[in-house]
């Protein structure tokens, strides 16, 4: 989503990797290259990859984007991306003071309810995509940082989204 009218940079981490599916599949790497040298395998337990990114990277995220405007951030509502992409963002504008950069976390999930949610917020789901293409486009139109904020904030609060399963899942060990 990032191009024209839509983002201007996307900062992830391993989206949606299980440790329990990665880590066995990097000590399977691993394994194959002792076996193939003859040597004894090594046990090698890699720590789980992160699932989002860190401070670091989003604030790289940030400084690669040359826009005199300024930069709204829109972040689906997960505990680690508020404290990651919340902590960037002020240590982003704490080094560029002159920088006008907005956060917005879309936090559209009614499957919890709002006293419910209230102490983390609701989770971010598709609503975030409505968010970057409309928000995108006012800012394409070269509206300022402040606009296309007041818009994504309309948006977010009109937004719902459920997430509905037609099975059971099983969340691995």
């Amino acid at each position: 989503m990032v191009g024209p009218g839509l983002l201007s940079a996307a900062v992830s981490g391993n989206v949606f990797a299980c440790t329990s599916v990665v880590v066995p599949l990097q000590r399977w790497a691993v394994d194959l290259t002792a076996a193939a040298a003859a040597r004894p395998r090594p046990r090698l337990t890699p720590p789980p990859p992160p699932l989002a990114p860190n401070t670091n990277q989003i604030k790289k995220g940030l400084e690669l984007i040359d826009n005199e405007k300024g930069i709204l951030m829109v972040i689906p509502q997960y505990t680690g991306d508020v404290l990651h992409f919340g902590l960037a963002k002020e240590q982003y504008a704490a080094a560029n003071p002159a920088s006008n950069v907005r956060i917005l976390f879309v936090g559209e999930d009614v499957s919890v309810g709002r006293s419910q949610g209230s102490m983390v917020g609701r989770r971010g789901l598709a609503g975030a995509v409505l968010v970057y293409k409309l928000a995108g486009a006012l800012a394409d139109k070269g509206k300022s940082v402040d606009d296309v904020y007041k818009l994504a904030r309309f948006v977010v609060d009109s937004t719902a989204t459920l997430g509905v399963g037609l099975d059971h899942c099983h969340v691995s060990p």
